[in-house]
């Protein structure tokens, strides 16, 4: 019986421990951007200015850093660029050290620290508003996401250089080597075009020359007119090569742009798969972060209920062992992360890792879509369309000029030079319907899951609010919140994981060349590498 009461004694301690509730549980409730926050301490009122706890002030702003200065009796409040100083004992304030008069002094309550809610919210551009029916304080604090929870914003200093997407565009486009490799192959065409024209002058007077020799010969009875009409096979067959060189020339000359066009939409895309990784990647990690220090708070209540021998050494142990293959991760993931902005800063030419890009991800939902008429329109105009028809443009070209001085297997090869790329133009525009339908359906399959994740986001935030009050009341424990609001971190990760994946999708589907990898091998016949 004793054991029994010692055990319903623990429990109790326990419990009581682990919600950390201090001082009696107010009955105003705090809302900060939609979601309660867990208060922890009894809100005081003086003279109409509620006081709050320091950290529930800090959670509910998301401050970047706080600090109490014991022997200065200072409170120091981080967010952004924005700092204010408070002292306990004087009633005054820094704002960036400029000092201010406080409507109500930040005050030590029971050891613990309370400081004006509406002063320091309106310091950092929030909005506080009072519900008198509900008995409820609701802050609003700018935000530069619809997110909660999730931060998708990356951390700058003074020595942050910021680009906007363009500008990083600009960078790639600048340093490719592909783009160089282009204009010099285009300036090179241009020399040998010139060449050519001189040649083709050269070999025209060298043919008629011979033409003329042999015709004579001929008529003469002259016994070396078979010699003589080879010469003048071999001038026409230079003429008819000249001519062919000349006329790829003047296709490629023409593709430069196409070329171009392509090469510059493939770093576009590259910069966005950088961005995308890079922002999953962080999204990653400070879910780690938390995941961490959630396992720690549990790793604690653990040992306090192994105190008191209502849990095993067991149980400890694993817990410890998996923290430490969570901690493993997050370290892991940062050095990822840490490769990840190495590779953009060369991808952009830049010398240093500290580098942002700001480029916010947002749903835009793609505009109706006449989808058969699009795949006719892209089927027809498409970079790689027109690569391939130039193709066959310069297929029966060779065909018609050739074909003069050919012999019938060389004629019959000309004319299946001629089909096998009028096969592969059809092929191509084969496929890129079917990959444009199929891309259609995976951009609306998207955009359902778009709406269902963001159900899933405002279900757990009624879920997170349920466990709030729960531990408001006495009946939830400090370690169920941190869990309800991990939940709301989770789906609100997936949201924007999403929106990552649907902003890529929509790129390449209004590039329909793109939806293919082998559409990038497609080229003019006078020149493979200038389209790469």
């Amino acid at each position: 019986m004793k054991r029994k009461i010692s055990c319903i004694l623990a429990s109790a301690l326990i419990f009581a421990m682990t919600t950390s509730s201090l001082g009696a549980i107010s009955d105003i409730t705090i809302s900060a951007n939609g979601i309660l926050q867990p208060v922890r301490n009894e809100i005081i009122n003086r003279n109409g200015n509620n006081l709050v706890g320091l950290r529930e002030m800090s959670d509910i702003l998301g401050a970047d850093d706080i600090f109490w200065d014991s022997k200065a009796r200072t409170v120091t409040i981080k967010k952004d660029s924005k700092k204010i100083v408070l002292s306990v004992d004087t009633g005054k304030a820094s704002i960036d050290g400029k000092e201010v008069d406080v409507p109500v002094p930040a005050e030590i309550v029971d050891s613990r620290i309370m400081v004006p809610l509406r002063f320091i919210s309106e310091i950092f551009d929030a909005e506080v508003l009072w519900d008198s029916d509900k008995r409820q304080i609701t802050v609003n604090t700018p935000k530069e996401s619809d997110y909660i929870v999730l931060d998708v914003t990356e951390k700058t200093d003074k020595d942050t250089k910021i680009y906007t997407y363009d500008e990083a565009l600009n960078f790639a486009v600048n340093k490719s080597s592909s783009l160089k490799n282009l204009d010099d192959s285009i300036s090179y065409l241009i020399e040998a075009r010139d060449d050519l024209g001189k040649s083709i002058r050269l070999a025209d007077g060298a043919y008629e020359s011979y033409t003329m020799l042999a015709n004579g010969a001929a008529n003469g009875g002259i016994s070396d007119s078979t010699a003589l009409q080879a010469q003048v096979s071999s001038a026409l067959n230079q003429t008819i090569q000249i001519m062919q060189g000349m006329k790829s020339a003047d296709v490629n000359k023409e593709l430069a742009d196409v070329n171009a066009e392509m090469i510059k939409d493939g770093l576009a895309a590259n910069l966005k798969n950088y961005i995308s990784s890079i922002k999953t990647s962080q999204m990653n990690i400070s879910l780690l972060e938390e995941s961490v220090k959630l396992g720690q708070e549990n790793i604690e209540n653990l040992e306090l209920k192994l105190s008191v021998g209502m849990e095993s050494e067991q149980n400890v142990t694993t817990a410890k062992l998996e923290q430490k293959e969570l901690e493993a991760n997050l370290e892991t993931s940062k050095l990822a992360l840490k490769s990840l902005k190495q590779s953009l800063c060369e991808f952009i030419g830049e010398d240093t890792e500290n580098v942002v890009i700001d480029y916010d991800i947002t749903f835009d939902k793609l505009k109706d879509v006449q989808l058969d008429s699009y795949i006719t329109l892209k089927t027809q105009n498409d970079p790689s369309i027109k690569v391939l028809k130039s193709n066959i443009e310069v297929a029966e070209y060779n065909r018609r000029i050739a074909s003069v001085n050919a012999s019938d297997s060389e004629k019959i090869e000309l004319v299946n030079n001629v089909n096998t790329a009028k096969r592969k133009l059809t092929d191509a525009q084969d496929s890129m319907a079917t990959n444009i339908k199929n891309t259609y359906n995976s951009i609306k399959q998207l955009e359902e899951q778009d709406k269902a994740k963001k159900a899933a986001v405002q279900k757990a935030i009624e879920t997170y609010n349920s466990v709030v009050v729960s531990y408001q009341s006495g009946m939830a424990t400090n370690y169920q919140v941190s869990q309800a609001k991990m939940g709301i971190l989770n789906a609100e990760k997936e949201v924007e994981e999403n929106a990552l994946k649907y902003d890529l999708l929509v790129f390449t589907f209004e590039r329909p060349y793109m939806l293919s990898a082998s559409s990038g091998n497609n080229s003019s016949s006078g020149n493979n590498s200038s389209s790469k």
